[in-house]
């Protein structure tokens, strides 16, 4: 059985010896994203761009390939919501 990306995105991290914050430094991902992504907590990563890139980042900084991660979890990531709808909803 293939294991979770969550946890191959962690072992890769810490084959490498680096650190959450560095990660984040490094490729400016806040590093509270990078915890919902070792959590497995990809639905509360932003909407969108910010949410993909946070993926895409992480398994790049590590040497997993960016495409095939987000490939893995995009259908768990949040879509942004329409504005036009946003602005119904207010009103």
């Amino acid at each position: 059985m293939r294991t979770e990306l969550h946890e191959r995105l962690r072992l890769a991290r810490e084959r490498r010896g680096l650190s959450l914050a560095t990660i984040g430094r490094q490729w400016g991902v806040r590093e509270q994203n990078l915890e919902l992504i070792e959590r497995d907590r990809f639905e509360e990563l932003p909407t969108g761009l910010y949410g993909r890139s946070a993926v895409r980042s992480y398994a790049t900084a590590v040497g997993i390939p960016a495409d095939e991660a987000l490939a893995e979890v995009v259908d768990r990531l949040r879509t942004p919501e329409d504005p036009l709808d946003g602005l119904a909803r207010v009103r």
